[in-house]
């Protein structure tokens, strides 16, 4: 009983490795030579070769073998997860820079927009300087002053526009250098 039992996990030891090997010599022919750039799968390849000549030819040494292969095949599990999260994290990485290349740019484009628009208030405070403004003057006429007064067009719009303001002023008639009522 005891011969047959071993027999039956001789043969599972070799339909496992045989099922390694199969995968190994498939990931080569489906990455090409990108495979040997990889030291984890060159390493299973080895192994699995390695574990199947063991227990095919030299069956009372090699049992233990399938053992050492199922803990390799853990170990490689547990680095193609570390490998596969360090490869997210340099993607994560990759797109956090591309992200702030994105945004170093778009402040930069904000920073040209917000010097425009500081210029453009202070063409408009010193435009405002020149035209808003009362200037009084010692009259022609003894103990009179002369006024000139500067404002936007949209006030002298709005001004001549006022009915009341119209008929206020409209008694005064410019003559020269007075004005008459």
């Amino acid at each position: 009983m005891n011969s047959i039992a071993e027999q039956c996990f001789h043969r599972i030891g070799i339909g496992i490795l045989s099922f390694l090997l199969a995968k190994t010599m498939a990931l080569l022919v489906g990455i090409g030579s990108s495979f040997f750039k990889h030291v984890g799968y060159v390493i299973d390849g080895v192994v699995a070769i390695g574990a199947i000549f063991l227990e095919a030819f030299l069956v009372r040494k090699g049992g233990g073998l399938l053992v050492v292969v199922s803990l390799w095949r853990v170990i490689r599990v547990v680095e193609c997860v570390f490998e596969l999260s360090d490869e997210a994290i340099e993607a994560q990485i990759a797109r956090i820079i591309c992200q702030f290349e994105a945004l170093k740019e778009e402040n930069m484009r904000l920073l040209g927009v917000l010097y425009e628009k500081d210029n453009m208030i202070e063409m408009l405070k010193e435009d405002l300087d020149k035209c808003n403004g009362i200037t009084m003057f010692t009259g022609a006429e003894e103990g009179s002053i002369d006024i000139e007064v500067y404002l936007p067009c949209e006030i002298l719009e709005a001004m001549g526009n006022d009915s009341e303001h119209m008929d206020a002023i409209s008694s005064y008639i410019y003559c020269g250098n007075k004005v008459k009522p």
